[in-house]
């Protein structure tokens, strides 16, 4: 018959239950189903055991409250529900519930045991209070080694590793627990030298003691030393990979926490909780929603929690996406998880940068406790909203409660002063900064040369910028050249504009202020100097790089050139990441043959008529007239804290009447992904004079193509889109754009060549081809058609290149077919991404290859895979570094642009691939490719 142990569990020897009596069980499960329940026939024994059951299940609040209702029932607690009751008083941190505790084991004379003194000495250390921890210890006359772990892990939990260490050197036995204290203590003290050396020594390990020196080199910042005994851990945990994922978004390493993220199989909370926080914490908020989407699709069994929320609202304020904000505020309160201060602080946040104030307030009143974090959020966003005198009244009422603020806290309040001219009150404000251990940034300095400025107060601005302990940015000599335009300081501006030049010389908004800055004083000879200047420059400028953001694409690539297979010859560009190129291919049986007998008559009717390898005299004004009506002009202004310096132009072509407007995507160069740049607006001035406000419906920065759409109830004039695919080098192209003054700039060239590679250029990112021409690309004309003799757009001017000198670039208006089709279908253009990086082989290239290492698989095209990204779908398919790809798709293949066209745009299809290695071993690979980077 089952009986209970005598008290002690003789494997642990600790105190423990063993078997239970059938009634014993059902008590049990009656106090379970209703801890709250009253006792009708209360016995020490069940509820004892019930009591012990909730402590070990982590329900301590529940464990600590039965354990009242026994001593209210008048049932004398044993030592198993005074040692769970303790445990429960440290663990919820409980001071009262203990100290209580302990008066009672005093009187009920169960001082002496050592179960009941070691779990008193554990709660003593929790709180803190080691004095009386270490009474409770000296009391105890036989000590175990949990009664020793317990008073050591008390000191090193204080701090005190000198007297820790002189108790790990007196215990008669240690056991891991015991190492591990001591290493997570001196790995936390960051005395690394000394963790290490204790680590050596230890004689049995768990994954704590590998994960506390882990977590001990990350908080010394050698992440590469926490990296290497990561890898060397003989089995890890999901501590294990938390700690590595969150010490690489401290340091900005994403790529390396979503290496380690798809590498873990069965992920938990925690680990999904760690990930979103590190995409939201390193400004890649679309991925951070991407994966809580993902969390809640595929994994049933786990439930978010505040952690999780906390950070997709953290997403959702950075993109400003109140939609997306407001269904985590209906989930929370479908699943009934409850709103508390720190969730309501991140809606706060969210709800006033997307310039929701009053809800905002709403739930900053229903704060419990209103901290830096739900100030500070208020403060700024009643400053970035108008609220002026809101956060004015927000900040007071924090310096009263004695909350210190933060540098953000300042930027609201002085954004504030700002918007309601108190010139005297935002100077104080940040001469006080430093009063409160901060240091004003050159943001804060740019606020208040602003605010100075335009209250005309003009030499103390400048005098503030001479005594800034930073060197100052362009925004703040902007904003005193902005000021100097308003009250006429020609002086002033000077020098303002001289600094603007030298920190953004690729600038010519400065040289515009400066310029109407002159016409104002009259001093029209340097108005014509500076208007000279600016034309210039946009002529020899870089008109754009629409390729800011490929710095976040890198992924960690395995080489294959420790096996010697990589001639030197090949100069692989390791700024090109995993990503196929985005060729296009055209279907020939679409594409109207050109007619060549085709005549276009002058206007006059005096010029010789031409065919298309032959110009008349009027061809090319023809040319650009026959499409000049539909190219617009595109501008979209730039601002500083609110004040409009600048604008970027450009031009765009109407290709449809419902006002689709095509043109480049650079012009919303300071928006930081496709969703931010489609709900842009713009201005839009047609030939005849007509403004609309436009709208950027879709953006594709990877091929730098966007397309705006205006509204126009009177007819709007549209071009013909054209094909590219007939264009051969020495083709004439005329590039025409629409300036500010409305009358078409027109450039003639030739194409020089059809498919320049961005890789020749110098450009990062995923490889693109071009159309280069001789035609000059300017702002002007930049996102405006490139055409041929016929009037038809055959590409959109993009930039030009200061290493190609006397060059400019078009998108083939083919791939910009496809891109509008990937528009039309996807809402975006959908690239397959395999993680290969692909060479096409030649037979010089493969005799080189033959030539270092014979067992080269013989080949006579294909095409080779120097690096294979780890974690890709090519390096779960199986690809190695040195394998050579000869069928895609059951095709044969020669060629990257072949692998291109056979993918098209299907992604999370198998695709079976043919590979030779070494040897001429034949392996046969299924991938499935997956799309890269779906916000470009």
């Amino acid at each position: 018959m089952c009986k209970i142990l005598n008290g002690k569990d003789p494997e642990t020897n600790t105190e423990e239950f063993g078997c239970m009596e059938p009634a014993l069980i059902s008590t049990t499960e009656y106090l379970l189903s209703s801890p709250n329940a009253s006792f009708k026939n209360p016995d020490t024994a069940s509820t004892s055991f019930t009591i012990r059951y909730l402590s070990q299940q982590g329900k301590f609040q529940e464990a600590l409250s039965l354990y009242v209702q026994m001593h209210g029932s008048g049932l004398l607690p044993n030592t198993f529900a005074v040692s769970s009751a303790l445990k429960a008083c440290a663990r919820i941190l409980c001071k009262v519930g203990g100290v209580m505790i302990h008066g009672q084991v005093k009187k009920l004379g169960l001082c002496k045991v050592v179960f009941v003194q070691t779990a008193l000495v554990d709660f003593y250390s929790k709180i803190g209070d080691m004095e009386v921890a270490r009474n409770v210890f000296d009391e105890i006359t036989e000590r175990n080694v949990v009664s020793w772990n317990s008073i050591l892990a008390g000191y090193v939990r204080c701090g005190d590793l000198a007297m820790a260490q002189n108790l790990f050197d007196e215990m008669p036995v240690r056991d891991v627990v015991s190492w591990n204290s001591m290493v997570s203590g001196y790995a936390r003290g960051n005395d690394m030298e000394k963790a290490c050396t204790l680590f050596r020594e230890m004689t049995e390990r768990n994954p704590a003691s590998w994960n506390a020196m882990i977590a001990g080199y990350v908080e010394c910042g050698k992440i590469e030393m926490a990296r290497s005994f990561f890898d060397a851990m003989p089995q890890r945990n999901n501590v294990s990979y938390i700690t590595m994922i969150s010490a690489y978004s401290k340091y900005g390493n994403v790529e390396s926490a979503i290496e380690l993220f798809s590498e873990k199989g069965e992920k938990d909370l925690l680990l999904y909780n760690a990930m979103i926080s590190c995409f939201a914490q390193n400004n890649r908020a679309k991925e951070a929603l991407q994966l809580f989407d993902e969390m809640l699709q595929s994994n049933a069994n786990i439930q978010p929690d505040g952690m999780t929320l906390t950070s997709a609202i953290s997403a959702c304020s950075q993109l400003g996406d109140l939609k997306f904000g407001k269904w985590i505020e209906s989930y929370m309160s479908k699943s009934g998880i409850k709103m508390d201060d720190h969730l309501a602080t991140s809606f706060i946040d969210l709800y006033t940068k997307c310039g929701n104030i009053d809800k905002a307030y709403d739930l900053f009143h229903r704060l419990q406790k209103r901290d830096l974090v739900a100030y500070t959020a208020m403060i700024l966003g009643c400053g970035i909203n108008g609220r002026a005198k809101d956060a004015i009244k927000l900040f007071e009422e924090m310096m009263n409660a004695n909350i210190i603020p933060n540098q953000v806290t300042f930027t609201g309040i002085l954004t504030a002063y700002n918007h309601v001219g108190l010139v005297e009150e935002g100077y104080n404000c940040l001469m006080s900064i430093q009063k409160h251990g901060l240091v004003p940034t050159v943001d804060h300095y740019a606020i208040v040369v602003d605010l100075l400025g335009r209250a005309g107060r003009l030499e103390e601005a400048s005098e503030l910028i001479k005594s800034m302990h930073v060197q100052p940015h362009a925004g703040v000599w902007g904003a005193l050249l902005l000021a100097c335009s308003l009250h006429n300081n020609v002086e002033l501006a000077e020098v303002a504009a001289k600094n603007c030049f030298e920190l953004e010389a690729d600038s010519s908004g400065y040289h515009s202020l400066l310029a109407n800055i002159y016409a104002s004083a009259g001093r029209w000879d340097d108005v014509k100097r500076l208007r000279g200047e600016i034309e210039v420059k946009e002529a020899s400028v870089l008109v754009a790089t629409p390729f800011p953001l490929w710095d976040s694409w890198t992924r960690p690539w395995s080489s294959m050139q420790e096996n010697n297979l990589c001639p030197e010859f090949i100069g692989l560009n390791n700024s090109q990441h995993g990503v196929l190129p985005l060729f296009f291919s055209i279907n020939p049986g679409a594409v109207r043959e050109p007619d060549i007998s085709k005549e276009t008559a002058s206007d006059d009717g005096d010029s010789p008529k031409h065919s298309c390898n032959c110009l008349g005299r009027d061809t090319i004004a023809n040319a650009a007239a026959k499409i000049g009506p539909a190219v617009v002009n595109l501008s979209v202004p730039k601002g500083f804290h609110g004040i409009t310096v600048g604008k970027s132009i450009g031009s765009g072509t109407i290709i449809d009447e419902d006002g689709t407007i095509l043109t480049c995507a650079h012009l919303w160069g300071d928006f930081h992904g496709f969703s931010s740049a489609s709900k842009a607006k713009v201005e839009v001035t047609l030939q005849d004079g007509r403004a609309f406000e436009g709208t950027v419906v879709n953006a594709d920065l990877h091929s730098d193509i966007a397309i705006v759409r205006i509204k126009s109830k009177a007819p709007l004039p549209t071009a013909k889109l054209g094909s590219s695919s007939k264009l051969r080098p020495g083709d004439w192209v005329v590039a025409v754009g629409c300036p500010l003054t409305l009358q078409n700039t027109v450039t003639a060239g030739i194409v020089s060549c059809v498919d320049r590679k961005s890789s020749d250029l110098g450009l990062g990112g995923m490889q693109r081809e071009y159309l280069q021409t001789d035609c000059a690309i300017n702002q002007g004309n930049s996102g405006g058609p490139l055409i041929n003799i016929d009037g038809e757009v055959v590409g959109v001017n993009t930039m030009g290149v200061h290493r190609a000198q006397g060059l400019s670039f078009a998108v083939p208006v083919d791939s910009v077919s496809k891109i509008i089709d990937h528009f039309n279908r996807n809402g975006r253009v959908i690239r397959p991404w395999i993680g290969l990086k692909m060479l096409d082989l030649s037979d010089m290239i493969v005799a080189q290859l033959k030539e270092k290492n014979p067992s080269f698989p013989d080949v006579r095209k294909g095409l080779l895979v120097p690096m294979v990204s780890p974690g890709s779908p090519a390096d779960r398919a199986g690809f190695r570094p040195g394998d050579v790809v000869v069928e895609f798709g059951g095709r044969p293949v020669g060629s990257t642009k072949e692998v291109v066209e056979i993918m098209g745009d299907k992604v999370g299809k198998p695709v079976k691939v043919v590979v030779k290695r070494a040897n001429n071993v034949t392996e046969t690979l299924i991938v499935i490719p997956e799309e890269a980077n779906p916000d470009m």
